[in-house]
């Protein structure tokens, strides 16, 4: 399968949030119930990440296959991490 990246479009939404809703499903039964709280990381700003053009799909066989966002710059959620936290 050939696989292509393009920025997300608000009309993607819905299946973003279907794949967000299954990774947050994913995480909580492997170990990681906490990351990703219920509704994480949402409508609306998925919405906004779409509208700054940070957010991306990876396209194949036809449909969305991944998401990601590419955020430039530090984020300050790394700034401090403690005992591996």
């Amino acid at each position: 399968m050939t696989l292509t990246v393009r920025k997300a479009v608000r009309g993607d939404l819905p299946t973003l949030l279907a794949i967000y809703e299954n990774a947050r499903r994913f995480m909580q039964t492997h170990g990681n119930p906490t990351q990703w709280p219920a509704g994480y990381p949402g409508a609306a700003r998925l919405t906004a990440e779409i509208d700054q053009g940070v957010c991306h799909v990876v396209t194949g066989a036809g449909e969305i296959q991944a998401v990601f966002c590419l955020i430039p710059g530090e984020d300050p959620t790394y700034r401090q991490i403690e005992n591996g936290a």
